[in-house]
């Protein structure tokens, strides 16, 4: 076992815009280089990229078994663990030959590494079957199933590998590729293309299920242009294909990097000209003149907490944002309180007008420990965190009736 310190953020950058707020990690404003973040994952309301996770404004390594020295990615599962992929190193500077495969539920670690027969090939997504077995998938080796014994390969003449995979209520498995659409129903390969399908670009970068178990596509690469005033952002209802360009790029060079829904059936979308986001009437772009760094806004990754935060991984470090005119929806309150200043150094205010007239104030650090807690039957409180440590808290307000969560951000 040993800690290994992957990165410290040295700046938190926050950044108010219309009532809405970014807060920039791994940024270093006196340097001209940036990290790149393709794959983030919330465990425990905690960010992780890789064996790296968020703590305060400081993203560090973890106290991880020594083959995951090399930590391509992580994501969480619907019982609470954290799976871990990565090879088992020769060198501190090459990927080893091997696949390590580990789990932690927050106090322990376990192996559940392959055999050392299958070499190692990268792993571009991991995805949970209801029934427990595990998908991990390769850019040009196919995918592999982990069903709680042994492990199985997945690759065909017409599946040789993914860039991202998900698996909707049915069970069927969707893939992902460089070569299209790829959808496997236990039994039969099925493949949706230019040349077969209403695809309208091979590339397909990413894929999501939304609530009606439409398909959400992010497609297109620099190099495949199609008809430039074809968005590159698809739904597929089994039937249907629907075509959205946001930014009404007319070029088509506007690919599309990563698409997610989130836990309102908002669609997210992260494309080389910025963030959008669909509500299901309109299209919200968000574009460099909101952050900086200029490129801010080129997301590769997106992940959300229980909080109605939505947190990116970008081209040059980690977004967290948070709409501030914007109540929490379930299983929080669509009631509304306002807090100023955020972020705050030494007293937060809260106004609590059209709350009920007894209120329970609570603020929690960002592992959910309670901080401070105060019952107040006043509309306007002011809270001293004059003493709280730098990083992120979460005040939230228990009116009797509904709870709403805010996020605060403590500085120096």
């Amino acid at each position: 076992m040993k800690t290994k310190l992957i990165i410290t953020l040295s700046l938190l950058l926050s950044l108010t815009a219309n009532s809405q707020t970014w807060n920039v990690f791994g940024y270093d404003a006196l340097s001209t280089e940036c990290t790149a973040y393709s794959h983030i994952t919330l465990f425990n309301d905690t960010l992780w990229s890789g064996s790296s996770k968020l703590e305060g404004t400081t993203l560090s390594g973890v106290s991880a078994p020594i083959q995951l020295f090399t930590c391509d990615l992580s994501k969480s599962d619907p019982n609470g663990n954290l799976w871990l992929v990565g090879s088992i190193y020769k060198d501190t500077w090459t990927h080893g030959d091997a696949y390590t495969v580990y789990k932690f539920d927050g106090t322990k670690w376990y192996d559940y590494s392959p055999p050392k027969s299958i070499v190692y090939n990268g792993c571009s997504a991991i995805a949970f079957q209801s029934d427990g077995k595990i998908w991990f998938t390769t850019a040009n080796n196919g995918a592999y199933m982990y069903n709680g014994i042994s492990w199985l390969q997945y690759k065909t003449s017409v599946f040789t590998g993914a860039n991202s995979m998900t698996i909707d209520n049915s069970g069927n498995k969707w893939f992902a590729t460089s070569s299209g659409l790829v959808k496997y129903d236990g039994s039969n390969w099925t493949v949706f293309n230019t040349s077969n399908s209403g695809l309208k670009f091979n590339t397909v970068n990413d894929l999501a299920i939304d609530k009606s178990g439409n398909i959400w596509l992010a497609t297109g690469f620099f190099d495949e242009t199609s008809d430039p005033t074809t968005g590159r952002i698809a739904k597929f209802d089994g039937t249907n294909w629907t075509y959205y360009n946001p930014f009404n790029d007319d070029k088509g060079s506007n690919f599309v990097s990563t698409i997610a829904v989130d836990p309102n059936g908002k669609i997210w979308a992260g494309t080389y000209s910025g963030l959008t986001a669909f509500d299901g009437a309109k299209w919200t772009n968000y574009t460099d003149s909101l952050t900086n760094p200029a490129n801010n806004l080129q997301v590769l990754s997106i992940a959300f907490d229980s909080h109605g935060n939505k947190w990116f991984g970008t081209t040059c470090g980690i977004l967290e944002f948070d709409d501030l005119t914007a109540s929490i929806s379930s299983p929080y309150s669509h009631n509304k309180i306002s807090i100023w200043p955020n972020p705050a150094n030494s007293f937060v205010n809260i106004d609590l007008s059209g709350q009920n007239s007894n209120n329970d104030i609570s603020v929690l650090d960002s592992k959910g420990s309670l901080i401070l807690k105060n019952t107040t039957s006043s509309n306007n409180v002011q809270l001293n965190i004059s003493n709280f440590k730098q990083g992120l808290y979460f005040i939230r307000v228990n009116t009797g009736s509904n709870i709403i969560s805010k996020r605060l951000i403590k500085n120096n």
